[in-house]
C-alpha cells in the first residue's frame, strides 16, 4: 500500500523573529530575512516520543493517516519549539501548476524528477539518503524536496516597496527604512534604531509555504505496526474513534493475514501485544489453520482459547474438531458455524463430554438423535432425554433405560407420550415416578382415579 502525505511546515528564526518556510526536510535552514542559520533539529528535541509528531512516536504523521484518515483528509496540526508548525494531509502528490494528481506508477519507481503528463511541469524527486533518514527512515521518496543544499527556486522575502517612514526614537526626526536591516542609524543624530517585531513582521509578510509530499511503502508488518500505537496503555486515548480503529485494523489485517506473510505474522505474535488487539487477531475470519500452527506454537492453550471465538473460518473449525485436546474439541462441538459432517463425526469422539456437548447442540440433526439415544454413556443419553424436540418413538424407548437419571429426564420432558409416562409413573425409582406423575402429559388409569391415587 502507498500512502503520501502532502505537507508544509516552518520555523520561526530565533535571531530575527520572522517565519520561514522549510523547502523539505533538513536540519538547519538559512534565514531568508538575516542569513542566520536557523537549527531547526533543535525544534525536535526530546519529542520523537510524543503525540501530535511529524516523525517517530506511537502517534505520528505517517500512522494518523494511515489508520484515521480518509484520503483527502487533513492530519491533526503539529506546533513545537522555536514555534515550527506543520500541516499535513493524506494527499496524492499533484501538479503545483495545473493541480492534476500524479499517478502512482510515476512515484513507485525512483527517478531523478516527476513530470505532469497534462502540463509538462517537473518536480525534484529526493532519493532517502542518510540525512533524510534523521527524519524518518521508512520514507521511501520524497516529491519537490530541496533538501539541505537549498532550494535554487526559493525565493526571498521582498523588501519593502517603497521606504516607510518612522520617528526616530532619541530625536524624533524621520527614519528611513527600506527593510534591509532591523537597525537603522538616524542621520540627524546618529542614534541606532531597533525596529520591532510587528514593524519587521510587516515589511516581511514570511514566505509563502512550500508544499512537498512524503511517499511511503506500508508493507503489512510497518501496516500491524502503526495501528499498534493505537492499542495498549494509551488506547483509552481514542475510545471515541474505536470503530474507525476497528475498520482500519481490519483493513490493515487483510494483507497481514495473506499466506505469503506467515513470517512476518509469527514475529509480530511473537511479541507483547495488547489483549484487545490480541483478541481481534484471534476473532478474525481469514485466520487459518497454518496462522493456528504458528500461534500454538508459541501457545499451546491459544486453540482453545479460538475454539471459543464466535466466527471462524470453516477450514479452522476443522483443524480445531481435529485438535488432540479434548478441551478444544468440547469447545467447538457447540460452535454455531459447526458443519453438519464435523458434528456427525464428534457425536462418535471418544471423549464423553464431546458427545454431551453434540447432544446439547441447539440445532441437532435429526440422525444424530438415534446415535446418541444409545450412547454407552448415561451423560449422554440424558441430554437427549431432555430435549424438547426429541421424537416420541425416542423417549417411548429411552424410557426403559437401565440408569434412573435417563428415565428421571424422560419423565420429565413434556413431550414424552402419555404412555411412556403411565409406565414411569409406577418406576421402582420413587423419583422418576414422582417426576411423571407430574408431567402435564401424565394420564392415571382408572385404577389409579378409583383410589384417587395419581
Amino acid at each position: 500500500m502507498w500512502v503520501s502525505l502532502e505537507v508544509t511546515h516552518s520555523i520561526v528564526c530565533p535571531t530575527c523573529n520572522l517565519r520561514n518556510a522549510l523547502p523539505g526536510l533538513r536540519q538547519q535552514l538559512k534565514c531568508s530575512h538575516c542569513r542566520v542559520d536557523i537549527p531547526v533539529k533543535e525544534a525536535f528535541k526530546g519529542q520523537t516520543s510524543g503525540m501530535r509528531h511529524l516523525f517517530g512516536g506511537h502517534y505520528d504523521a505517517l500512522a494518523e493517516a494511515v489508520v484515521l484518515l480518509d484520503e483527502g483528509h487533513a492530519g491533526t496540526g503539529i506546533e513545537l519549539a522555536m514555534d515550527y508548525r506543520c500541516e499535513f494531509f493524506r494527499w496524492k502528490p499533484r501538479c503545483p501548476e495545473c493541480d492534476k494528481p500524479f499517478s502512482e506508477a510515476q512515484y513507485t519507481d525512483p527517478a531523478p524528477a516527476i513530470t505532469c503528463h497534462e502540463c509538462g511541469h517537473t518536480l525534484p524527486i529526493r532519493i532517502p539518503d542518510e540525512k533524510s533518514a534523521k527524519w524518518d527512515p521508512r520514507l521511501h521518496l520524497i516529491i519537490n524536496d530541496a533538501g539541505e543544499n537549498g532550494d535554487p527556486r526559493r525565493r526571498e522575502t521582498p523588501a519593502a516597496a517603497k521606504p516607510v517612514v518612522l520617528s526616530c526614537a532619541a530625536c524624533g526626526a524621520d527614519l528611513s527604512l527600506d527593510g534591509e536591516s532591523r537597525e537603522v542609524k538616524c542621520e540627524h543624530c546618529g542614534s541606532d534604531n531597533y525596529l520591532p517585531d510587528e514593524l519587521w513582521q510587516q515589511l516581511h509578510p514570511g514566505e509563502k509555504g512550500h508544499v512537498f509530499y512524503l511517499i511511503y511503502r506500508v508493507d503489512p508488518r510497518l501496516d500491524f505496526q502503526l495501528h499498534r500505537y493505537f492499542f495498549g496503555p494509551n488506547k483509552a486515548r481514542y475510545a471515541a474513534k474505536k470503530k474507525r480503529l476497528e475498520v482500519s485494523l481490519h483493513r490493515a489485517l487483510e494483507d497481514f493475514l495473506k499466506p505469503d506473510n506467515l513470517a512476518t505474522f509469527e514475529q509480530v505474535m511473537a511479541e507483547k501485544l495488547d489483549p484487545t488487539l490480541r483478541n481481534m487477531i484471534l476473532s478474525d475470519t481469514r485466520l487459518t489453520p497454518a496462522h493456528l500452527e504458528i500461534i500454538n506454537r508459541q501457545n499451546p492453550e491459544a486453540d482453545l482459547e479460538l475454539a471459543g471465538k464466535k466466527n471462524l473460518s470453516a477450514e479452522l473449525i476443522e483443524k480445531l474438531a481435529l485438535a488432540a485436546d479434548s478441551r478444544v474439541r468440547r469447545q467447538i462441538a457447540s460452535h454455531e458455524q459447526l458443519p453438519a459432517p464435523l458434528a456427525i463425526r464428534l457425536a462418535s469422539d471418544a471423549e464423553e463430554t464431546v458427545r454431551v456437548k453434540i447432544a446439547g447442540r441447539q440445532a441437532l440433526l435429526p440422525a444424530l438423535f438415534s446415535t446418541l439415544a444409545e450412547d454407552p454413556e448415561a451423560s449422554v443419553r440424558a441430554v437427549i432425554a431432555a430435549r424438547a424436540d426429541v421424537a416420541p418413538e425416542i423417549l417411548a424407548k429411552l424410557a426403559h433405560d437401565s440408569v434412573a437419571a435417563v428415565r428421571a429426564a424422560v419423565a420429565a420432558n413434556h413431550s414424552t407420550p402419555a404412555p411412556a409416562l403411565g409406565k414411569l409413573a409406577r418406576d421402582k425409582d420413587e423419583k422418576v415416578a414422582a417426576f411423571a406423575r407430574k408431567n402435564a402429559n401424565y394420564q392415571p388409569g382408572f385404577l389409579a382415579r378409583l383410589f384417587g391415587k395419581n
